[in-house]
């Protein structure tokens, strides 16, 4: 998801789905209505095996992924601690684009209800490419359905955050 924010540019903001896919997700010209856009279908793509010295080469180690839990644990300490002593109003523009991202850990009931859409997700993609598998089926289509069924309720989420923070940044 691409979001545009006001202070860049002066307009008004409006969401709107999208029907054709890999489509520029923000329109770039002053004083026209910005949107927030997803894709009709949602892409699935197989690819090759990957070999283990090319997944540790590829992904962020372990001590690199504690160091990064561990930041955002502090920022998002600190972002409850500025949010229950102080108002919303007094606190500058540049400081609130520090929290992009961070509304969804300022909740333990937010966070368990999203880790347990992500496995609900995952557990139906993976239940259904079994399925193909077992029947020797392979049926993009059909996943790419799901997958889109599946995540549609975080998409619904994403544009809500988007115009909430258009609402308090503009």
């Amino acid at each position: 998801m691409i979001v545009d924010f006001p202070c860049r540019h002066s307009a008004s903001v409006s969401v709107a789905p999208v029907h054709e896919p890999h489509q520029q997700a923000i329109s770039s010209t002053v004083d026209v209505d910005r949107r927030v856009r997803f894709a009709a279908t949602s892409l699935l793509s197989v690819t090759a095996p990957v070999s283990a010295e090319d997944l540790q080469a590829m992904w962020y180690s372990k001590e690199e992924r504690g160091h990064q839990k561990e930041t955002l644990k502090g920022a998002v300490r600190r972002l409850i601690r500025r949010l229950s002593t102080t108002s919303i109003a007094s606190i500058h523009q540049e400081e609130l684009y520090e929290c992009i991202g961070m509304e969804a850990f300022l909740s333990r009931d937010v966070i368990v209800q999203r880790k347990r859409h992500r496995i609900s997700h995952c557990r139906a993609i993976l239940a259904a490419q079994a399925r193909q598998r077992t029947s020797n089926g392979r049926d993009e289509e059909e996943l790419a359905r799901l997958s889109h069924k599946s995540s549609a309720h975080s998409c619904a989420r994403a544009r809500n955050i988007a115009a909430g923070y258009w609402k308090v940044l503009k």
